[in-house]
């Protein structure tokens, strides 16, 4: 178990850790998912309703299609990028040619032509794949002796990421020799989208690590399903936030509005865009996705305020001052423009903007949240380490918890103090031990200076 959120007291059935945290001023080379995104995409490619993982950029339109969300999350830092196919049905594009039936691996909308053509060695054809004019797949074949198209059939099975392949059912015998140009493979359909198809398809991830989260939509919807996903995640002990934006169309005080009716750390929206090198708009769905894969991939311990976008040459939807200000208690990220007129986040924060005796303020700074998510995980690897073990239900027992935990406090960049003890309220029953986690001071970024000048004549 990875350290689920249960309150102190709370029954503690299985073997595990738990975890909680409160707003204290109110009353090891391990794994890591940093650089990990889950995104659920309306993709033209892979596996409907299944999970696709890339962990390199140049393998997007080979597993599920062109795709700008999933280009910008590698350009934001990602390492691994797992996606989720959204949507129900669809159909697989088909062709016949000589004598063997192909059909694309799964259902796609994508221009797919076939050609078979004599080969430069002897006795050799090219199975050539392309998608409108761009060659992405070519195989070369035997084409002498009796089984031409068992051998064409085998070599596209086996080594073929886009097709399958079959012997022609019925019909003549298939003519070997034949030169095929250009066919074109046709009848496929990308799969529907519904209203619940976006729900549907996140639990996909269910047992997927990953630290944030986006989608490809802006509708507010499905930002909601996804709230209440990552939510649920959160409270089974899988950190991770997630990254939601609208469309740009949408008036600047109803996104402002929007942002701040998450009121949770666990949602960062971003509220307009940036212009990409070409001067294309990279907002809605793909600035979601480049502020998704920035969050998660930087260090835990590294604020995003003014961090630049690479190669970025403006702002989309710039703001006045007064509304910079707005987003900022309103808890939106956006972009403003740099000195150097590139584009760069303004201020590195979530949609939390209230605060009880549970939550303080620290839990609005990406920063700082980050930060805390680390705190618990490598807590939560040191106690189920220690059930792995098999300690006593003694006080020596007890105490290597505290032994072990104050070391990775006291080890831990970004964190000032913090000290594991013993929880006085609920001393230890049977197999089962409470502690508490006090005095912590998780450290923030100076990222407001005021300058007082004071001159004389």
């Amino acid at each position: 178990m990875s350290g689920r959120i249960s309150a102190p007291g709370a029954p503690m059935h299985r073997p595990g850790t738990y975890t909680y945290f409160h707003n204290a001023a109110y009353s090891r080379g391990i794994f890591s998912t940093q650089g990990v995104v889950a995104a659920v995409l309306n993709t033209s490619f892979g596996e409907v309703g299944g999970v696709t993982t890339i962990t390199d950029a140049d393998r997007i339109n080979e597993l599920i299609g062109p795709n700008k969300e999933a280009e910008l999350s590698f350009t934001g830092g990602t390492q691994v990028l797992h996606v989720v196919r959204v949507g129900e049905g669809g159909k697989s594009g088909t062709v016949s040619v000589a004598g063997v039936d192909l059909e694309t691996k799964y259902p796609t909308n994508r221009a797919f032509n076939v050609t078979i053509r004599d080969g430069l060695a002897p006795d050799t054809k090219d199975f050539i794949l392309f998608e409108g004019q761009r060659t992405i797949e070519r195989f070369n074949f035997g084409s002498s002796g009796g089984n031409v198209t068992d051998t064409l059939i085998s070599v596209i099975n086996h080594e073929s990421k886009y097709l399958n392949a079959k012997k022609k059912e019925g019909g003549d015998a298939p003519d070997t020799q034949q030169q095929v140009v250009n066919e074109a493979m046709s009848g496929g359909e990308n799969p529907t989208i519904t209203a619940g198809s976006y729900a549907d398809a996140m639990k996909a991830l269910d047992k997927v690590a990953f630290l944030a989260m986006h989608t490809d939509s802006t509708d507010m919807q499905i930002h909601a399903s996804l709230q209440a996903y990552v939510a649920r995640r959160f409270n089974e002990g899988l950190r991770c936030f997630a990254v939601v934006g609208e469309d740009l169309r949408v008036r600047y005080a109803q996104r402002r509005d929007n942002a701040k009716s998450f009121d949770n750390f666990q949602i960062t929206y971003v509220g307009n865009g940036f212009l990409d090198e070409e001067g294309n708009n990279i907002d809605g769905s793909q600035a979601v996705a480049y502020v998704a894969a920035e969050a998660s991939s930087v260090d835990y311990n590294v604020s995003l305020t003014h961090k630049r976008v690479p190669n970025s040459t403006g702002v989309v939807s710039d703001l006045t001052l007064l509304q910079y200000d707005e987003a900022a208690t309103s808890g939106m990220l956006v972009f403003a423009e740099s000195e150097e007129g590139t584009a760069m986040i303004d201020y590195g924060i979530n949609t939390k903007t209230t605060f009880d005796e549970q939550e303080d303020i620290g839990w609005n700074k990406l920063r700082r949240m980050r930060t805390r998510y680390e705190l618990m995980d490598r807590l939560v690897r040191v106690s189920n380490s220690l059930i792995e073990r098999g300690m006593d239900t003694n006080d020596d027992g007890r105490a290597q918890f505290i032994a072990e935990g104050n070391e990775v406090i006291q080890e831990m960049a970004g964190i000032q103090t913090g000290e594991v003890v013993l929880s006085r309220q609920y001393p230890p029953q049977g197999d089962k031990t409470w502690y508490d986690i006090i005095n912590i001071e998780d450290l923030d970024s100076i990222e407001k200076y005021h300058l007082n000048f004071g001159f004389s004549a």
